[in-house]
């Protein structure tokens, strides 16, 4: 009977609040409280809540809104030039990595908004959030490693894989260009580039 009850507990459909609004209310604030439970143990080990967020902007020059930013990187001589910016660079190719799946999930976030569950959709929001916190001003892109943060992006891939099990051609689409963009970023990275 537990065993059954422990399976059910963990199929978000089949989630009924007895209580009403202080059920939902739990379900609801438990990332918000998970997130302050590591703040504190943070605060108790570290002596600083936010030892994660000053990791990232003392090691990784990121910041989060609000946060004082470090000017963006002068443009390279000769590029001052109308249209200059249509000259394809590194930088800019490392740009569109990270801003590519960016404005594609938020996309498909914004279409899904009335198909998915409140709870994926909030999740979404979430994670959104995350990628702005992290932003980095001494970039062209400032979204950088946006890509390896969207690989949370769960409530978009079980999406597409249910829209995909009766639409062979996507299914073959997704397959053949997830394997292809990995291998292009594998040559990059394993010739001594590196994109995200």
């Amino acid at each position: 009977s537990w065993r059954a009850r422990l399976g059910a507990a963990f199929i978000p459909r089949n989630w009924r609040p007895r209580g009403g609004a202080l059920d939902a209310l739990l379900i609801v604030g438990a990332v918000p409280a998970a997130v302050a439970l590591y703040m504190l143990c943070l605060g108790m080990r570290f002596g600083d809540p936010l030892h994660y967020v000053h990791a990232q902007q003392r090691y990784w020059n990121h910041v989060g809104p609000g946060a004082p930013s470090t000017p963006a990187p002068a443009a390279p001589a000769g590029t001052a030039e109308p249209l200059a910016f249509l000259t394809p660079s590194y930088e800019q190719a490392r740009a569109l990595v990270d801003l590519a799946p960016l404005a594609i999930f938020l996309i498909l976030t914004l279409i899904l908004v009335r198909r998915l569950p409140v709870m994926y959709t909030l999740y979404m929001v979430g994670l959104f959030a995350l990628i702005l916190a992290s932003l980095r001003p001494d970039r062209l892109g400032f979204f950088v490693a946006a890509g390896r943060y969207l690989c949370a992006a769960l409530p978009i891939f079980f999406w597409l894989g249910r829209w995909s099990e009766t639409r062979p051609w996507l299914y073959l689409l997704l397959t053949s260009a997830g394997f292809l963009l990995q291998a292009t970023l594998a040559t990059v990275f394993l010739t001594g580039g590196w994109l995200v």
